[in-house]
């Protein structure tokens, strides 16, 4: 994508990273449980970020694209901008304890980033989870560090977590996470890794998967959003950029016979915040992006995982056309079975697209799907 050579549009990306919140993912859940209640939303947008305003937002998007494109790895489902030959080499995973979340991302040379709920600048909000005896909450983390008098590193995730509330060490957790580091003055010295997980001890182990029928599942999906505007847009000036975050809905059908799985992400809302090319800043909150993600067929093995690279974006906007897309996606089903088929599936979902008028985009994040309840037939 093309540098804006806007720095407000990083320090969107940093301060804007929660803005969207637990709020909502409420109003995620409310479409995927009707009747389930709903929570008001906070603000949780950690202080100090504004630090990063004058680094690079073209290296933001450049690492969300790389991580777009990125097979996802296991032992937990990750998907990061750090990959060799096209698989992410980064292992993310979550550990949920008295309330307390602890975020571990290790790299392939060892190196580890390591955010924690206990810092004093993260933030939490309880959500209401759509599965019953379930309960959720969403964290907002922060890390802020001097590496030396010219060099900062900044580390940034939303997490959300649910747990059985009878055993709270059956837990998941799912969300996304960036990390800045370099000279924040200087505009060409920034590095940035963005990445998306999905982890918890339902989503590891051994699976057993039927070999007959299949299932259809549905749940949230959440992650990083960044867009350059094309020249479509009568509300937004060439050039314009936005990040920030997106939810949706992740629809998954698992056809056990043939061992593959399909969906989509759709109903996809966006709250960011963006800059025109000359620097006046405005804000998206709750925005329909007229998009939907397509999920092509992946194979799973027997030990339930899966990985496709046939991700496409469609529009819903009739007057929109997508040039081109791509992208990768992966999961993992639970190891807890209901009606002898996998309760849950969660994995991690990266796309990015070009439009016909020159707009640009990329979304990587996590999703979480339920079983769906099998149809009720219709009464002769």
């Amino acid at each position: 994508m093309r540098s804006t050579g806007h720095a407000a549009v990083l320090a969107a990306l940093g301060g804007m990273l929660f803005l969207a919140g637990c709020g909502q993912v409420n109003d995620v859940v409310d479409r995927v449980s009707p009747g389930s209640g709903s929570g008001s939303g906070p603000d949780p947008a950690p202080r100090g970020l504004a630090d990063a305003q004058t680094a690079d937002p073209e290296a933001a998007r450049a690492a969300g694209a790389e991580a777009a494109n990125a097979l996802p790895g296991f032992g937990s489902v990750t998907q990061s901008s750090n990959n060799a030959s096209g698989v992410t080499t980064d292992t993310a995973s979550a550990s949920l304890a008295g309330g307390r979340l602890t975020l571990t991302v290790e790299r392939a040379d060892g190196s580890r980033l390591t955010l924690d709920s206990a810092a004093e600048a993260s933030q939490s909000q309880d959500f209401d989870f759509p599965l019953e005896g379930r309960s959720g909450r969403a964290h907002a983390l922060l890390d802020f560090g001097e590496l030396s008098l010219s060099r900062t590193a900044i580390s940034v995730a939303a997490v959300y977590t649910s747990w059985n509330d009878d055993d709270p060490t059956n837990y998941l957790a799912g969300g996304y996470w960036m990390h800045v580091e370099g000279d924040l003055l200087d505009p060409n010295g920034i590095a940035v890794e963005i990445g998306a997980f999905m982890d918890g001890p339902e989503l590891s182990g051994t699976t057993a998967l039927p070999v007959l029928g299949g299932a259809s599942y549905r749940g949230p999906a959440t992650g990083i959003y960044a867009y350059e505007y094309g020249g479509g847009h009568a509300s937004r000036a060439r050039g314009s950029a936005a990040v920030g975050e997106f939810f949706g809905i992740a629809a998954l059908d698992a056809d056990f016979a043939a061992r593959t799985v399909s969906g989509s992400i759709d109903e996809i809302v966006v709250s960011a915040l963006g800059a025109t090319p000359d620097g006046e800043e405005f804000e998206i909150a709750g925005e329909d992006p007229e998009l939907r993600v397509d999920l092509g067929s992946a194979a799973f093995g027997p030990n339930g995982t899966f990985t496709g690279a046939d991700v496409t974006v469609a529009s819903t906007n009739p007057n929109r056309t997508i040039a081109g897309s791509g992208g990768a996606w992966g999961g993992r089903f639970s190891n807890l079975p209901e009606a002898g088929e996998p309760r849950l599936v969660g994995g991690t979902v990266g796309a990015e697209w070009e439009e016909q008028d020159g707009g640009q985009g990329v979304l990587l994040g996590a999703f979480l799907g339920a079983k769906d309840p099998p149809a009720t037939p219709a009464s002769k």
